[in-house]
């Protein structure tokens, strides 16, 4: 029966109630999961919201269903529920992966009586991670606390992108480990392999022989983009010749700490790229190609966040052969080994963060160490891994079912 299933076309239903056009970690797992799986001969519909703003949809070789949600979410559940029935009813899929512990994963759980087949929760962060004093997290709610464990108890599987969260996975009280998957996120790693036309220092008017820091991440206060900040100046006291550049939407915000600084000349904050992330476009792949440019072009990745569900920024610097400094975190350790792929430091830490740089902006052989080791590590997080790893579950499931 085993061998019949591996060889097995499954139908495979993606659910969230979050996807493009707006832009995150979990919305480019979707599609990218939806682009593998079919890829390796499965059909596969992500069942997501429509939203005002979409033209027209992108372009995509896996089946997109949307589903109309109620203003100002009224009804959620029942509307949420609703919906996966009439799914289920009109492509009869095999396996159900709900992204998200609440609502989808919820949802799902409470319609899997119904539904009769195996249910996969992949959590992504603020579903399972709580940090009060930023306010993060959907479990600060007591309400959603108690459905987000009860998801966790009741479904099949559960994936968890990094080992920080599976640890959050079994203190939210799951004690059958044998249900808890460890599958990080993952890259397209061949499209760093492309010729690119541009290059950071065309882009954004930086002198050729000027060393240049990049950061990558939407500006949120768990990001710790300040702290980043507070570092330049001792690096700049050392060499003034450094340019630190900040991709994310957001991050114009962080303007007036820049000044306070005296920083106008050597930070540069790009924004998003591309620059118009709201109107969805017809082709959408990630990172986009100019944002591959700035990493393949730059000296030293930092990422100073506070804490993170899986730092696929870090992936993607690893990827494009970057020296690595990431704060000792959740979401950075589990991803960098101190002195091996990367450098890490305490959070919070200015003085930290701006001594490592000046360590590797002095330290040609260690720079050169770091690099080709996150080069070489960065392949276990390629894509077509990543999907055979999920596939393996969903087969798995089928096979005991």
């Amino acid at each position: 029966m085993l061998d019949g299933i591996k060889n097995k076309k499954m139908r495979i239903c993606l659910f969230s109630t979050s996807f493009f056009p707006k832009i995150g970690g979990a919305e480019f797992v979707i599609h990218y999961l939806a682009k593998y799986l079919t890829k390796l001969g499965h059909e596969v519909t992500v069942l997501v919201p429509k939203y005002r703003k979409i033209k027209e949809e992108i372009e995509c070789n896996y089946n997109i269903h949307r589903y109309r949600l109620l203003p100002r979410l009224l009804f959620l559940e029942p509307t949420l529920m609703a919906h996966l029935l009439l799914e289920k009813l009109f492509t009869k899929f095999d396996i159900l992966h709900c992204h998200f512990a609440y609502p989808p994963g919820y949802c799902g759980i409470k319609l899997k009586k119904i539904l009769k087949i195996p249910v996969v929760v992949t959590l992504h962060g603020a579903d399972i991670q709580k940090m009060p004093e930023i306010e993060y997290g959907i479990r600060l709610n007591p309400e959603i606390d108690k459905k987000v464990k009860y998801t966790l108890k009741k479904t099949d599987a559960i994936t968890a992108i990094s080992s920080s969260i599976k640890g959050e996975i079994i203190m939210a009280g799951i004690t059958d480990k044998k249900k808890i998957y460890d599958i990080p996120n993952g890259v397209e790693t061949r499209r760093f392999n492309e010729s690119v036309s541009k290059n950071v220092r065309d882009m954004f008017g930086i002198q050729n022989n000027a060393k240049v820091i990049l950061s990558v991440g939407r500006n949120h206060p768990k990001k710790g983009y300040k702290y980043l900040l507070k570092a330049m100046p001792k690096v700049l006291e050392k060499h003034s010749n450094v340019k630190c550049v900040i991709v994310g939407k957001g991050t114009e915000t962080l303007k007036p700490l820049i000044k306070e600084l005296k920083l106008e000349k050597s930070v540069i904050l790009a924004g998003s790229i591309p620059q118009d992330n709201n109107i969805i476009i017809k082709y959408i792949e990630y990172p986009h190609p100019n944002l591959i440019s700035i990493y393949l072009s730059s000296d030293i990745f930092i990422l100073p966040s506070l804490l993170e569900s899986f730092g696929l920024v870090i992936v993607e610097a690893m990827v494009a052969g970057l020296p690595i400094i990431v704060t000792d975190i959740p979401g950075g350790r589990d991803i960098i080994k101190n002195g091996f792929n990367g450098l890490i430091v305490p959070a919070s830490n200015p003085e930290a963060i701006a001594n490592k740089t000046i360590e590797l902006l002095e330290n040609d052989s260690l720079r050169q160490m770091l690099s080709q080791n996150a080069k070489a590590n960065s392949e276990n997080y390629d894509w077509e891994i990543i999907t055979k790893k999920y596939l393996k579950i969903y087969k798995n499931l089928l096979h005991e079912k």
